[in-house]
């Protein structure tokens, strides 16, 4: 039986294909559901279907979903910035939001330049805490400058993790945030309808004179905690532990 002109054009599809298959082995996928297709009698038209169904959906960016997100929620607070990418894979956020270990999300501390602590705590209507308006008590924090904007991983479970932990022994096993970064991240996840601390304190690495601060996030905003006598560093509370933080690079 001579061959309809739609059964030479399939075919002359297929053998194309069959040529670039050498170099992409998701063309040569494609190849043979075509050659199937064929050989099970299909219209040009039922291929064409097929072929559109067995295609794979876009894979998802979760890095520039997450800038993307996380740079609106600036926006959102009247700051006109520019959000880099986070240099994270798909398999690193499957792995941080599923992970037997506390879960982990990503922020981004913009430059001071662009958005300060103090600006930041005024645009979330904190503008009046301690740590903004007391000059004499602001004179004691070591700040921490950022003179670059950078990504940190922070554990995000509910209730702080490690609690019965003094500050001494958790400054040996992890990092912990900073003042800056802890705002961030709590104040970021409150406008994501997300909480941090409500019944428990996150230990900082912030120093305070001679002594730390800590942190929590209870009645919806950051209550900053001085612990100035150096004993307490080494002393555990039950209510208190501490967030693990590493930096992330940003994309190139």
């Amino acid at each position: 039986m001579e061959k309809s002109n739609e059964e030479l054009a399939l075919r002359h599809q297929f053998d194309e294909a069959m040529r670039q298959a050498l170099a992409d082995p998701k063309r040569a996928v494609i190849a043979r559901v075509a050659l199937q297709m064929i050989i099970e009698g299909k219209t040009e038209g039922e291929i064409r279907a097929g072929l559109g169904s067995n295609r794979q959906a876009p894979k998802r960016d979760l890095a520039e979903e997450r800038r993307a997100a996380v740079q609106k929620l600036f926006f959102d607070l009247s700051f006109n910035i520019t959000v880099p990418k986070p240099t994270a894979s798909n398999h690193d956020f499957a792995r941080w939001e599923e992970s037997a270990e506390p879960r982990k999300a990503l922020f981004y501390r913009p430059p001071e330049s662009e958005v300060s602590y103090e600006a930041f705590m005024g645009a979330v209507g904190q503008g009046g805490h301690w740590t903004v308006a007391d000059e004499k008590a602001r004179a004691k924090i070591g700040w921490e400058s950022a003179a670059e904007g950078y990504w940190f991983l922070m554990e995000v479970a509910s209730d702080c993790p490690r609690l019965k932990t003094s500050w001494n022994a958790l400054n040996i096993a992890i990092r912990l945030p900073c003042l800056e970064e802890y705002a961030i991240a709590h104040w970021l996840c409150r406008m994501n309808l997300d909480d941090l601390d409500i019944r428990t304190a996150c230990w900082l690495r912030t120093v305070f004179g001679s002594g730390m601060l800590s942190v929590d996030g209870a009645r919806n905003k950051i209550t900053v905690i001085v612990r100035e006598d150096e004993g307490q560093l080494s002393k555990s509370y039950g209510g208190e532990g501490g967030r693990a933080v590493e930096t992330i690079a940003n994309a190139a």
